[in-house]
């Protein structure tokens, strides 16, 4: 398709500033324009913003540009907002922004406050953990919030993940949720780069960052999955998996819920195909295990299946027939069993032209299914309990009249389909 836009003037040698108001063709874009936080960049994106507020102020004085202003900061300012809280342990965690935290605040309270503040907000006593405005003006940095992975099941410690004025890459950062301070003693820190990190253990970190040449991905993400011991040199960190330079990332993640402990790999080709591994070692010999040998098995799904991992459980979610779990169907299989060659599933779900799958999230008993038939939510469950299965058992209405936050007595668990693509950011822990 040709290119319908052409600038008025030639844009090769011209000043940003004398640049008349038009879209760039790709093929007489400046290379100065690359440089996103170079001067002449900027001074051209402010000769475009100008531009454009002096054209919308020309219309009538400045009156809808103003009004309109005025209504979205309103809208980003105000305190009539839920505030969804996140569990990490005791606590329940939330980042907030509003007029006076516009880079946000992550705070967290307990239980018991949040429940005192469902009919007045003002009840629920929060404490900040890291006010972002005060720390980038401390810091001297434009700081934007990019989530946060909380050590499971212990949640003592967290790795922060910052961008410096909303970018894709990131600054990672270990803080201390017991005492609220960055850690400063031999902490675990990546600078800025596309990363991706999960724990381990204490002292113990998976990550996928830029350290030169066949560290990333042409898309500029991670490639490898590096094993990093507390103390160790960044650059002496073990690679345990490498992917392709086309591929668009590899991320790997660390399962600690206890007797279920495993080492998870993704390798994505790209935004629907990947390819998925586990520890092949018994639930519960991996944590011992690093610091020897251990291997990596793939798990056999078509590489475009869905999957997620829930203790003994491995859910498939396929996008064509597999398994005889229909396309956009879910089924349920024995994770061990499979690994063995067993391709026993049991389906949970089977899609129809009025009702389609949306996610999946686990209790202790039960694993729950958001679905959407004819656009309204159903909530329908099946029981899970160890060593045996059974069909589903009951659904639950899409809007119970209460609900508990009360935990049951394991952690409560979600997924939307896999576990964790690090290129779209959707780390275990983050969100908050």
């Amino acid at each position: 398709m040709g290119n319908k836009f052409s600038p008025a003037t030639s844009t090769a040698s011209a000043d940003p500033s004398a640049v008349a108001p038009g879209f760039l063709p790709t093929d007489t874009v400046p290379t100065w324009l690359d440089d996103i936080t170079g001067e002449k960049a900027l001074e051209w994106a402010r000769a475009r913003s100008e531009d454009t507020v002096a054209k919308l102020d020309s219309l009538d004085d400045g009156a809808f540009r103003q009004g309109l202003e005025s209504r979205l900061r309103a809208a980003l300012d105000t305190d009539a907002r839920i505030a969804h809280p996140v569990r990490r342990g005791e606590y329940l965690y939330n980042f907030w922004r509003d007029g006076a935290h516009p880079r946000g605040l992550w705070r967290r309270t307990s239980t018991e406050s949040f429940l005192a503040g469902v009919d007045d907000p003002a009840a629920t006593e929060w404490e900040t953990v890291i006010d972002l405005d005060e720390l980038a003006r401390r810091e001297g940095e434009n700081w934007v919030w990019k989530g946060t992975v909380c050590r499971y099941p212990v949640y003592d410690r967290a790795l922060i993940l910052l961008s410096r004025g909303g970018a894709d890459a990131t600054v990672v950062r270990e803080f201390d949720l017991d005492s609220c301070e960055f850690v400063e003693e031999d902490p675990f820190y990546l600078p800025e780069a596309k990363s991706d990190v999960g724990w381990v253990g204490r002292d113990e970190i998976l990550i996928g960052t830029d350290l030169g040449p066949g560290s990333l991905t042409d898309s500029g993400y991670p490639r490898q999955v590096r094993r990093w011991v507390r103390g160790q040199k960044l650059e002496d960190t073990e690679v345990i998996f490498s992917g392709h330079s086309d591929d668009v990332a590899v991320g790997g993640w660390f399962d600690a819920t206890e007797g279920f402990e495993r080492l998870f790999v993704e390798r994505a080709q790209d935004f629907y195909n990947s390819q998925k591994f586990v520890a092949a070692e018994r639930p519960g010999k991996l944590a011992n295990q690093f610091g020897g040998s251990f291997s990596l098995q793939i798990l056999e799904v078509p590489e475009d299946c869905r999957t997620s991992v829930h203790r003994q459980w491995l859910v498939l979610m396929p996008r064509t027939d597999f398994a005889g779990v229909p396309a956009g169907g879910v089924g349920i299989a024995e994770l061990d069993a499979w690994l063995d060659g067993e391709r026993d599933v049991e389906v949970i779900f089977t899609p129809s032209a009025h009702t389609s799958f949306q996610s999946l999230a686990w209790t202790e008993n039960f694993v729950i299914l958001t679905l959407l038939d004819d656009v309204a939510t159903r909530l329908p469950s099946s029981a899970r309990a160890p060593g045996r299965r059974s069909r589903p058992s009951r659904s639950c209405p899409a809007s119970p009249p209460s609900a508990s936050l009360e935990p049951p007595p394991r952690a409560t668990t979600r997924c939307g389909w896999s576990p964790r693509r690090p290129w779209t950011r959707r780390r275990c822990g983050t969100g908050i």
